[in-house]
């Protein structure tokens, strides 16, 4: 997992996504939860290509390539079974593999604080209402701006990590089994906050599933590899210099598993890369 951001600009974000376009879809999801229907899928459709986009072509949880492992879906961060005001939320929203989320996630959201609260729509007038259910991704409706919406979030203590919203780094780790040929996800230190939430990542998403952690495997394997053939290199050495584009290569956004390459080269083996 590493860190994402949001592209907001009117090209990546269509229309009907923000402010005010989005209160008629919000008043359609508030009129299916009061009729006991699902949020229609179609609604949040048009948004792939471009979270898909953030996150490189990658599982924004396990990093792995979407086409190597399942078909991408849009993931809900907060599920939409138990947030259903969110359930149209473009903040909401990222691009994740169908093992993470169908097989693991599903419903899942552990949190250590208290959960934002539901909208109660017994007797409110729902044309007054829409458009304030989630922020406006261009922070374009000061009813509910990207502030106020932060901080409630926040103050779930989700433990779940939200990759747009913080560096996962500051928080995973991972471990070489070389017996069972397999590199493992990890919390980064011994602080109880940090131990919940790694291990509730593990849990929840599958993270530490063996196709992943096989795949994690020979990938750091031809890591080291790179990494000993550098170091046995003088420093003007035209391969030398070929070697350490590879092992760039491996931790740029767009490369598999480049959480897991990050820390091996910049915090186990301390390499200037």
């Amino acid at each position: 997992m590493i860190s994402l951001q949001r592209i907001r600009n009117d090209t990546s974000i269509p229309r009907k996504y923000r402010s005010p376009s989005k209160n008629r879809h919000e008043l359609d999801l508030m009129q299916r939860h009061l009729a006991g229907e699902e949020p229609s899928e179609r609604h949040w459709s048009a948004a792939k290509r471009w979270l898909k986009r953030e996150s490189f072509g990658k599982c924004a949880y396990c990093e792995a390539r979407t086409d190597t492992v399942a078909h991408g879906d849009i993931e809900h961060f907060r599920p939409k079974t138990i947030y259903w005001w969110l359930a149209y939320c473009w903040d909401n929203w990222l691009f994740a593999c169908q093992i993470c989320n169908e097989s693991y996630k599903r419903a899942q959201f552990p949190v250590a604080g208290a959960r934002m609260t539901e909208w109660d729509l017994d007797d409110a007038v729902l044309s007054e209402i829409a458009g304030s259910l989630a922020p406006c991704p261009l922070d374009g409706d000061a009813r509910y701006c990207l502030g106020a919406y932060w901080a409630e979030a926040k103050a779930e203590r989700a433990d779940l990590i939200d990759p747009y919203r913080e560096d996962p780094s500051s928080l995973l780790a991972w471990k070489v089994d070389s017996i069972e040929e397999a590199v493992m996800v990890v919390p980064a230190s011994r602080r109880a906050a940090t131990q919940r939430r790694v291990k509730a990542c593990v849990r929840v998403l599958g993270l530490n599933r063996e196709e992943l952690y096989r795949e994690r495997w020979a990938k750091y394997v031809d890591l080291k590899l790179y990494v000993r053939v550098r170091a046995k290199l003088p420093g003007n050495d035209p391969l030398r210099a070929e070697i350490e584009r590879k092992i760039e290569s491996m931790m740029a956004d767009d490369a598999s598993y480049a959480g897991m390459c990050r820390y091996f080269v910049r915090r186990v083996w301390k390499l200037p890369l």
